[in-house]
């Protein structure tokens, strides 16, 4: 599965890390993780025609750096094996948008804008989360939600979701989100639905990244003068980019952090220091092999209390065991994201 909010530049990247080799080869192996499709008899040539196709995809933007267009897009999308919990309902902004002058293509565009709203929680506010539909190189795809902001992923929806469901622990908090890519849907969660959030900092490694952040909290928020929101890079592994925030936040949230073996530790030491003394983080992400686990050990020798729980939210577990039963291509070690809980 490709990840949303990943960078897959030269020099940024979600995981709030400069890139470099091993980086790709992270990356890579995830993707190969995720996306290897089920064989079954007769499935086989059909399976190695979607793994070329797919590898040439990869081969195009990273050897020849050439750009992948909306197509390649919509395909790279069709090897995803699972999408949502269908936590929120979303639909698109129905305004009409001018075409632009200097495209052949006269064709009125859609506008990029898409409502989510949580109706379970009848108290949820409506967030507004753009996606960009225009032709991107892997860079841009690796770096924006679902490979071209088509959906929120699995682990930050299921964060947001928490987050409202529980908003009342952070009524007149502060916030941090840590590797929140272009949509930190948990983050405007909380600004728009917390009573008074005392601050709420939305990060990722990326640039644009944080340039889309900074427009989703203008569309959002531009009303709410009094909310104390804001954007801005950050990379785990420079405390450079994160050292006025030292001892700052009551919260940190994350989603879907933890697979690049080299930047795990960065990422508990980065959110032991923003944490104040007795803050909590909550961090959701799948089991993805020994990820977690490793996680899980590295945060143990540096916070206070560690937990995990398989079992943090009714409606989430009710959805999960029917993906068991009915969706063949579900697969709980890479898509049902896991509660760890860190105290300072």
């Amino acid at each position: 599965m490709l990840k949303n909010n990943q960078d897959f530049s030269l020099y940024y990247g979600k995981t709030g890390s400069r890139s470099n080799e091993n980086y790709y080869k992270g990356f890579v192996d995830k993707f190969e993780m995720e996306n290897k499709p089920a064989i079954g008899e007769g499935a086989l040539n059909k399976v190695k025609s979607k793994s070329k196709a797919r590898w040439e995809i990869l081969r195009n933007a990273i050897v020849d750096k050439r750009l992948v267009g909306s197509g390649d897009i919509t395909f790279i999308q069709s090897v995803r094996r699972f999408n949502t919990f269908e936590l929120f309902t979303r639909k698109q902004c129905t305004c009409v948008l001018k075409p632009d002058k200097r495209s052949a293509n006269k064709k009125k565009p859609q506008c990029s804008w898409f409502s989510y709203i949580c109706e379970d929680i009848p108290f949820s506010k409506e967030v507004w989360i753009q996606h960009l539909f225009s032709d991107v190189n892997l860079k841009d795809i690796l770096s924006f939600n679902n490979t071209g902001n088509v959906c929120i992923w699995p682990a930050e929806e299921v964060l947001a979701y928490y987050c409202i469901l529980h908003i009342d622990k952070f009524h007149f908090k502060s916030v941090i989100e840590l590797g929140g890519g272009s949509s930190s849907l948990a983050g405007i969660c909380i600004a728009l639905n917390a009573k008074s959030p005392k601050q709420i900092l939305l990060t990722d490694g990326n640039k644009r990244c944080v340039e889309s952040l900074e427009k989703t909290i203008e569309m959002n928020l531009k009303n709410k003068k009094n909310i104390n929101i804001s954007a801005s890079s950050l990379l785990w592994d420079d405390v450079g980019t994160y050292q006025q925030h030292k001892n700052a936040f009551d919260f940190v949230i994350c989603a879907d952090c933890l697979f690049f073996d080299k930047y795990r530790q960065s990422l508990a030491e980065t959110i032991h220091y923003v944490l104040k003394s007795s803050g909590k983080a909550l961090i959701f992400a799948p089991r993805r092999g020994h990820t977690l686990a490793q996680f899980v050990d590295i945060s143990s020798k540096i916070f206070s209390s560690v937990t995990e729980s398989d079992h943090y939210c009714p409606a989430i577990i009710n959805k999960h065991e029917t993906e068991q039963l009915h969706n063949d291509s579900y697969d709980p070690e890479i898509h049902f994201p896991v509660l760890v809980e860190l105290i300072k």
